[in-house]
Parts: C-alpha cells; sequence; structure tokens
C-alpha cells in the first residue's frame, strides 16, 4: 500500500522533480487514490461490516471530504487574493492619476490667477500714467 501510494505521488511529481513537489491540482486525486487505496483491502477481507469496518470507512469518507473542502477553501483563497492585488494596483493607479490630474489643474489655476493679478494691476498702472499726462 505504501508502494502505491508512493508511486502515485513520484508520477504526479511536477517542478525539479524533489520529493514533495506535487501540483496543487492533483492533490485531490492523489488523496482519493490513498483513501480508496486504504479502504479496498479493508473491506475486502470481511465481508460482513462490522461496526469497526462501517466506522474505519465513515472515517475516510469525512477525511475525504473535509480533503476536498480544504482544497476547494484554498482555491477561493487564491482567488480572491488575486483578485485583491489587481484591485490594490488599480487603486494606486487611479490616485497617481488623480493626484498628477490635481497638480496639473492647481498649476493652471495659479497661472491664471496671476493672469488676472497682472490684467487689474495693468489698468490701474495705464489710468495713473494718463493722468500724470494730463
Amino acid at each position: 500500500m505504501a508502494k502505491l501510494a508512493r508511486s502515485s505521488i513520484e508520477s504526479y511529481q511536477v517542478g525539479d522533480g524533489k520529493a514533495g513537489c506535487v501540483a496543487p491540482s492533483l492533490l485531490p486525486h492523489i488523496v482519493s487514490s490513498c483513501v480508496q487505496v486504504t479502504a479496498d483491502p479493508v473491506h475486502a477481507q470481511t465481508n460482513a461490516r462490522s461496526s469497526y469496518v462501517s466506522s474505519w470507512l465513515s472515517l475516510l469518507r469525512t477525511h475525504e471530504v473535509l480533503g476536498d473542502n480544504r482544497v476547494k477553501f484554498a482555491s477561493q483563497l487564491s482567488d480572491m487574493a488575486d483578485e485583491l492585488a489587481v484591485l490594490g494596483k488599480e487603486v494606486d493607479k487611479s490616485r497617481k492619476a488623480t493626484k498628477d490630474l490635481g497638480a496639473r489643474l492647481e498649476k493652471g489655476l495659479q497661472e491664471q490667477e496671476g493672469l488676472v493679478d497682472k490684467v487689474r494691476s495693468s489698468p490701474f498702472s495705464t489710468s495713473s500714467s494718463f493722468s500724470a499726462v494730463s
């Protein structure tokens, strides 16, 4: 049984071939095959289902369901983390764009205020020069 489990894990290895480097998407398949390998000999040895065998098989089914749920949960967490990372990047881009736009508009406002002050001061200096000439 240990040989079969080891061979199934080795056949699903990815990456650099080191032990324990198994693709996360293949874990449910490996776990369920290990559960089947463990459950079949127990069931085959006894024709009459004793309370121990029933309990053992129930435990294996529960263990398999828990493993599947954990894999689904991990997948959902990974998806949410990816979505949050994308959202964070978008918010950062938007914040930078808004900051640049604000700086540009502030600069334009200061230029316009400078022109208004120049125009306001211009007629007064012109009228005073006319009054001096007349």
